[in-house]
């Protein structure tokens, strides 16, 4: 826990602090003690007075730091950062007692407060040597936040084994070491944890169940947001402000909550802990709201950590955004859990009791009482409730919730479920989703509350899993666990040879118990890095007076999630840190001489890079100054690459001729003017073929539309398979006096098979339309616009990619684009895809997009119809004019449902026809003139599912929404596998909604039953059966007694158990044999086993024989059995989990 001492004393001197720390319980130990003062307000702070009561070993300082102690030593941020200093104690006595003075220069402009930390250090990793209740998980002891008062803000951390006193003392400081005679010592705070005693929990990070915060409101006006000085992590080697956000309104506001960190001011200072960015790539950080709501007066606190390799003085703006709960958005919900009765026609069984967790997308919000009862508030657009139990208990329920009084839902809980504990996994050497390929450590920590390493005391699993969550490899030999639960690698040359050479999105998934028997599970993702990238901006020809320095840089891996960004040096000159192999997109603007200027490139990045950025107005010709890679070694044409990525010999030649535009016969508002043109071929390897033409556009033009198209000769062979001649293409419009970005597009070809715009089966993408207002750059005066575009051959020069593209003046009614909505409940997938019911049938839960779109002047929408198109047939899911179902969000916006809500499918969808799907809409209005006037769209990159095939065996609790959902290529393997399967219970939800397990995503995870039914087991429940076989090994024992009715219990149990491991043996062995399966989850150990020993007890019974009762080990006599596609996975020893390929 933590207590703030914030006393004001006279202006004209101030106070000392008077500091003691009992050491007694470490008394003997040896320690680094190390003062952190971080700041760039010009503060001073001296530490007198200092007395550690016995040896002090060599003394280290950082930074502005003068003198040694034990006499007085003076910390200053005055040009410099980071300053510490710190001294050896070899053996600690039990008191360290000092006096700290200071200056209260407060900081300027709402930035960030010099402040100074206490640690306590390993002497041999330099780590902290124990956790404290500092919220940014550093292990501060205290916090001296100069905040402008006299005494400054003094935060104090409860800190395990010590503890920390500290007092204002006089403005007359007594003699070294003697004021604790001279002056009765008070200490207004003096707490120590207690051994095994709760933690404050602030749940200050993104735990495992957070959702992607797409959907938030500005709380500007209804917060207010203070930042805590920073301190420097040794764990994240990060540095650290405490912001506490204060809902300064009446209204509760809920999750998603996040702070939105902008106008870094320094070169190299990047957020550490973000979890997205926002439009303008500023990063943000998500905070865990207690309950998942800030209440009227209530107050969050939010670590931001900063990476800052330079360890430069920086300031930083902060914008909190949520979900605001008025009485126009929300309602509250009463809610009832009940567990599984067993009878499907009539589910509730009885009350479920205290302790249910209920949650809504991911958040924790209520939590039941001893009646199984909670309410709260939430938004009314939200469909699903989940609920979770440890150790299996699982429930979801569709909500439909009204405006006012009177909702209310019952929840059924199964007891076949995944509960895991709330933890994140952080990997220390991985910053910004980056780990540098050359990395010699590797170190894995379950974080938990307050940013504290979870104690695991068993390490269950660490599995390594590709892009689309193939398994890689199970890793968990390869680590061991530490003393503070941390998870390292002792034999790293062997965890390389796993990991090295593999590129794209790499994710790491750990298992662990803690001393509770608490299951976590957490994933961490990260790129290999491999190229270290630099580069310079370059003033234009039409400006060579632009001010280089302090521009923002960013550089986008394109089609994964990295991204990097920094801000340049007054020469222009900048750099990232090493990113992995791929396209890399740069982007660069300022506004100067009352223009805007971009720098802009896209190069292949397989190696060292040193980038030249010119920064170019409309007024710059990109041809004379393009952006190169100075660093880029040249390859000869006759190199070639092994394998698919090789050249078929029919394929060298040239490539297709571009394609014009066909012409457009729609209306435009006008369209008398000769439209720019523009049609570019890639050429030479990685030289960008670009060209840019001018549109003189009239004064009081309301708008101008672009139509491209773009043709690949790569298609279909090379980009189907994903090779590495992945062309690169862009287009982009600048308009107005100040030569402002309208349209900006950058693609890959191969990412075009699923992001838009998709290729179609002729190698093109059609002819793509997109219409800007230009109204207010045109009204005083004529304009001009810039139209330009590249394409650029990646890996040879054969086969070329080409862009076609022209503007004009004028507008038509245009979709210009198509996304989904942030979903109310979490799916662990990458949200492409959507279930579509057998014929006849609606969806249960809806999925939701918002359009982009143009209409000419004066126009009204009158309608929009939107398709599902699979196979080559059509499927209306909605043709409606705006209402329920469509809204008109503003003149450019609508939103509306695209899944089977109020019409039927009409797909037939035995068995599934396809594994991709498309939507198409079509856009309906009324002209000015009362003509009618329509518009299209077709999205593609959709995934299907598809109900399991009907007749198959089921068991436990059926979902609202279903829980049978398939990919087709699973559907397929199981009509042809029938025999290989038990009863199943569990798939994937619909649209691979989350229904309590760790996976279940694509339609490619099955959980049945197991091999062999206990007597007394209920069919109905996996977790049943799980307890008889825990039973019968209990019974073993009795095998040996002398009372017959009890050693017939144990020969009786003897032999179920004995059948349980030959029947699972034999059914895990038919399905490894099996090519499409790739892992089997089975018994690990499990709950309720008291008096068996060991964690893994349940698969050192199934491999062995062999297991431990009340000490006594009993030998089934078996023999041992190995099985490599079976894992012993926790939390699945109440079903078999069978993963097939997800890939589709």
């Amino acid at each position: 826990m933590s207590l703030l001492l914030a006393l004001a004393m006279p202006a004209a001197r101030a106070a000392p602090w008077l500091f003691s720390i009992d050491t007694s319980r470490l008394a003997g130990s040896s320690s680094v003690l190390a003062f952190d003062f971080i700041g760039s307000s010009g503060n001073t702070v001296w530490i007198r007075n200092f007395d550690a009561q016995g040896l002090a070993f060599p003394q280290a300082s950082t930074g502005n730091v003068n003198g040694l102690f034990p006499d007085t030593v003076a910390l200053g941020t005055s040009g410099s950062f980071f300053n510490e200093a710190s001294l050896s104690l070899p053996a600690l006595a039990a008191q360290i007692t000092f006096t700290l003075d200071l200056t209260h220069l407060g900081p300027p402009g709402g930035n960030a407060p010099d402040a100074l930390s206490l640690y306590f250090l390993d002497p041999f990793s330099g780590l902290p040597q124990f956790p404290s209740s500092d919220p940014s998980g550093a292990g501060a002891l205290f916090r001296l936040d100069l905040d402008g008062s006299d005494m400054g803000e003094l935060t104090i951390f409860d800190a395990g084994d010590v503890t920390v006193s500290a007092r204002p003392g006089v403005q007359s400081v007594p003699a070294p070491s003697s004021w604790l005679l001279v002056l009765p010592f008070v200490p207004l705070f003096a707490l120590r944890r207690r051994a095994g005693g709760a933690v404050l929990v602030l749940c200050v990070l993104a735990l495992a169940g957070m959702p992607h915060l797409a959907h938030a409101d500005s709380l500007n006006g209804l917060v207010s947001i203070g930042k805590s000085g920073l301190v420097l992590n040794r764990l994240t080697n990060t540095y650290d402000s405490v912001i506490t956000v204060t809902n300064t309104s009446s209204t509760p506001i809920s999750a998603p909550f996040q702070l939105t960190v902008s106008a870094i001011s320094a070169a190299g200072v990047t957020v550490y802990n973000s979890n997205g960015v926002d439009t303008q790539d500023n990063p943000t950080v998500a905070a865990t709201l207690d309950m998942g709501v800030l209440q009227p007066g209530a107050k969050v606190v939010v670590p931001v950590k900063f990476v800052n390799r330079k360890q430069r003085a920086f300031n930083f703006a902060l914008a909190a955004s949520g979900t605001i709960l008025n009485s126009a958005s929300s309602t509250q919900l009463a809610v009832r859990a009940f567990h599984y009765s067993g009878n499907p026609g009539n589910p509730r069984g009885a009350a479920a009791g205290a302790g249910v967790k209920l949650s809504v997308n991911g958040v924790l919000r209520a939590v039941t009482d001893a009646s199984g009862q909670a309410s709260f508030l939430l938004p009314l657009d939200v469909q699903s409730l989940s609920a979770r139990r440890a150790p299996s208990f699982v429930g979801t329920a569709e909500l439909d919730l009204r405006r006012g009084a009177g909702n209310s839902v019952d929840i059924i809980l199964s007891d076949d479920g995944e509960v895991y504990a709330d933890a994140a996994l952080r990997i220390d050497q991985v910053q910004h989703l980056l780990l540098p390929n050359s990395f010699s450590n590797l170190t894995l920590r379950l974080i938990g509350p307050n940013e504290s390493t979870i104690k695991i005391v068993d390490l269950a699993t660490v599995e390594l899993f590709n892009s689309i969550d193939q398994s890689l490899g199970d890793l968990t030999s390869l680590f061991a666990l530490n003393a503070d639960g941390s998870i390292m690698a002792p034999d790293m040359a062997a965890l390389r040879s796993r990991i090295v050479g593999k590129s794209g999105r790499l994710t790491l998934a750990v298992t662990g118990l803690d001393a509770q028997e608490n299951v976590y599970r957490a994933t961490a993702s990260f790129h290999l890095t491999r190229n270290a990238v630099r580069g310079s901006l370059a003033a234009p020809p039409s400006f060579p007076g632009l001010q280089l320095g302090g521009i923002r840089i960013v550089g986008k891996i394109l089609n994964t999630d990295v991204l990097a960004y920094t801000l340049s040096e007054a020469d222009g000159s900048f750099d990232f840190p090493n990113l992995p192999n791929g396209n890399l997109s740069i982007s660069a603007e300022t506004f100067q001489n009352q223009r805007y200027y971009y720098g802009t490139g896209v190069f292949s990045l397989t190696g060292a890079a040193n980038l030249n950025i010119p920064l170019l107005s409309s007024l710059d010709d990109a041809l004379t100054v393009p952006a190169s890679n100075k660093l880029e070694a040249p390859v000869t044409e006759e190199e070639r690459i092994v394998g698919y990525n090789a050249r078929r010999p029919e394929d060298m030649k040239s490539g297709q001729e571009p394609v014009l535009p066909a012409p457009d016969r729609r209306v435009r508002q006008t369209g008398t003017l000769v439209p720019a043109t523009v049609s570019v071929i890639a050429g030479l390897r990685n030289v960008p073929s670009t060209q840019t033409v001018k549109l003189a556009v009239p004064k009081g033009t309301a708008k101008v539309t672009l139509s491209y198209s773009v043709a690949s000769a790569e298609y279909p062979y090379y980009i189907t398979q994903q090779s590495v001649y992945n062309d690169v293409w862009g287009i982009k419009v600048f308009g107005g006096i100040q030569g402002t970005l309208l349209f900006d597009l950058t693609r890959q070809i191969n990412t075009q098979l699923s992001q838009a715009p998709v290729w179609l089966s002729d190698g093109t993408t059609g002819i793509i339309e997109k219409t800007f207002d230009v109204r207010s750059m045109a009204r005083d005066s004529d304009i001009e616009l810039t139209l330009t575009a590249f394409a650029t051959n990646i890996g040879d020069s054969q086969l070329p990619t080409s862009v076609n593209a022209r503007i004009e003046a004028g507008g038509s009614l245009s979709i210009n684009s198509a996304s989904p909505l942030d979903d109310s409940w979490m799916a662990y997938n990458d949200k492409s895809y959507y279930s579509v019911p057998e014929s006849g049938r609606r969806n249960a839960f809806q999925r939701r997009n918002t359009f982009d779109v143009t209409k000419p002047e004066g126009s009204t929408i009158t309608g929009l119809k939107v398709e599902l198109l699979a196979a080559g047939a059509s499927s209306v899911v909605l043709d409606e004019a705006p209402g329920a179902n469509v809204s008109v969000v503003d003149e450019k916006t609508l939103r509306s449902t695209v899944t089977f809500d109020s019409q039927s499918s009409s797909v037939s969808s035995v068995p599934p026809p396809t594994n991709a799907i498309q939507y198409r809409y079509t856009l309906r209005a009324k002209a000015a003139d009362g003509s009618l006037l329509s518009a299209e769209k077709t999205d593609s990159g959709k995934r299907p599912l598809w109900r399991l095939p009907s007749g198959l065996t089921r068991y436990s609790l059926r979902e609202p929404g279903g829980d049978d959902w398939t990919s087709q290529r699973t559907y397929n393997w199981i009509e042809n596998n029938l025999g290989l399967l038990r009863a199943i219970n569990d798939i994937s939800g619909e649209h691979g909604k989350d229904l309590g397990h760790a996976s279940h995503a694509r339609g490619s995870d099955i959980d049945m039953y197991h091999f062999y039914t206990f007597q007394g087991a209920n069919a109905g429940s996996g977790t049943s059966n799980y307890m008889q076989l825990v039973a019968r090994v209990k019974d073993l024992p009795k095998q040996k007694s002398s009372n017959p009715l009890q050693r017939a219990q144990g020969l009786a149990a003897l032999a179920e158990v004995t059948a349980w491991i030959l029947a699972s043996r034999s059914g895990l062995d038919a399905l490894a044999a099996n090519a499409d399966v790739q892992q089997i989850g089975y018994i690990r150990g499990g709950p309720g086993s008291a008096g068996i020993a060991g964690v893994d007890w349940g698969h050192r019974l199934l491999t062995t024989g062999l297991v431990t009762v009340d000490g006594v080990e009993y030998d089934l006599n078996v023999g041992n059995w190995a099985n490599a596609k079976y894992h012993a996975w926790a939390n699945h020893h109440h079903h078999i989990h069978i993963a097939l390929d997800p890939s589709d």
